[in-house]
């Protein structure tokens, strides 16, 4: 007669050890995925514009009213691009406007970057994006670095 509790804890043990070796497997493989994601993303493919002396030059038009979460991370993200003809236009209501503060920052970070800012407000339609928008149009020439 065999012993029932010896082939139960015999059972117990193989599949302790079958667990723990499937458990590493899969770590495995995801480790394994996770360098080959980043060995294969680490560089991202440059634009062809981004190394032309031919390329076209580009306003960038950034309409701003207070502080937004993350608002200097993503103006900076337009200050550090690639592109290499491009200018940044920033509107504002009034002088007053707390966002004047990061877009200096900004500014002197950057000093190589084109950008100007337009100060005024312009009501031409129901949507303020486009009353800026137009004003940028109308005030091109008295931007103020």
């Amino acid at each position: 007669m065999s012993n029932p509790t010896l082939s139960s804890s015999t059972l117990y043990g193989t599949l302790s050890v079958v667990g723990l070796g499937w458990y590493l497997v899969l770590w495995s493989i995801g480790l394994l995925g996770c360098r080959i994601g980043r060995t294969r993303y680490r560089l991202r493919p440059r634009s062809p514009l981004a190394t032309s002396p031919n390329a076209p030059g580009v306003s960038i038009l950034r309409p701003l009213k207070g502080l937004d979460t993350n608002l200097y991370e993503n103006l900076e993200s337009t200050f550090v691009q690639e592109y290499p003809n491009f200018e940044i236009l920033l509107s504002v209501a009034d002088e007053d406007d707390q966002a004047l503060t990061v877009v200096r920052e900004l500014m002197a970070q950057y000093p190589q970057v084109n950008a100007k800012i337009i100060v005024g407000a312009h009501v031409a339609s129901a949507c303020c994006i486009f009353h800026k928008l137009t004003y940028f149009a109308d005030r091109r020439g008295e931007c103020r670095r």
